[in-house]
């Protein structure tokens, strides 16, 4: 793949869709699907009118620096990420809830997972101004052709600019990639699947990793 061929730039209201359906197929969060959307996770078309919501809601949020990269004017990774400091008033992400209504049982599922896992790792790092790369998204069959690598490199220079460092929470499947630049796990937060019921028992434990990259030294104008 000729890297000549990537184009990129910031993320519009009128990219949500290709967004959406970027975060839809990427496989590192298709374990928890079926609990995220317990009513609709087989019909594809529910499920994006939900992760629709989120993403419209998320491009409104001036906090959020979110990046695309095109091939062929085909959008085939996205990246987000913000500035957390905690010396100015509402500093981070920001509150907002999604413009559509989650499917039943998911708000808790989310609740009591997904946001207590960013809840315990804000804890640990508060008081610390940092970046914090919320998602990294790239399509299905444009894997390890360093297009994720692209991005997530853009994140740690606008950190390194300014002396900061850089928290993010994994998936299992992604803890490897993040620590060949630098991250390491600080903190875990584990829960059941099992605990969820119905068909999906005995799908065992899973893990959101808290990871931290230390501040580096912009070395670019030496």
């Amino acid at each position: 793949m000729a890297t000549s061929s990537i184009v990129l730039s910031s993320a519009k209201q009128e990219d949500a869709s290709d967004l959406a359906a970027l975060i839809q197929e990427n496989w590192h969060y298709k374990t928890i699907y079926p609990f995220l959307y317990p009513q609709c996770w087989e019909d594809p078309a529910s499920v994006h009118e939900h992760i629709l919501a989120d993403e419209q809601k998320t491009l409104e949020n001036t906090k959020i620096e979110a990046i695309k990269a095109e091939i062929d004017g085909k959008l085939v990774v996205a990246g987000r990420w913000t500035l957390v400091d905690p010396d100015v008033e509402g500093g981070g992400q920001g509150d907002g809830e999604p413009k559509s209504k989650p499917p039943e049982g998911s708000e808790e599922f989310r609740k009591a997972t997904m946001q207590a896992a960013a809840k315990q790792f804000e804890e640990k790092l508060k008081g610390l101004k940092h970046f914090e790369l919320i998602n990294l998204n790239v399509l299905s069959g444009h894997q390890r052709h360093g297009l994720g690598t692209k991005l997530t490199q853009l994140c740690l220079a606008r950190a390194d600019e300014k002396g900061l460092p850089v928290f993010l929470m994994s998936v299992p499947s992604a803890r490897d990639f993040y620590v060949r630049f630098g991250f390491e796990v600080f903190d875990v937060f584990e829960f059941d699947l099992g605990d969820w019921g119905g068909k999906f028992r005995g799908w065992g434990k899973y893990r959101f990793y808290g990871m931290l990259r230390p501040a580096q030294k912009d070395t670019s104008k030496h």
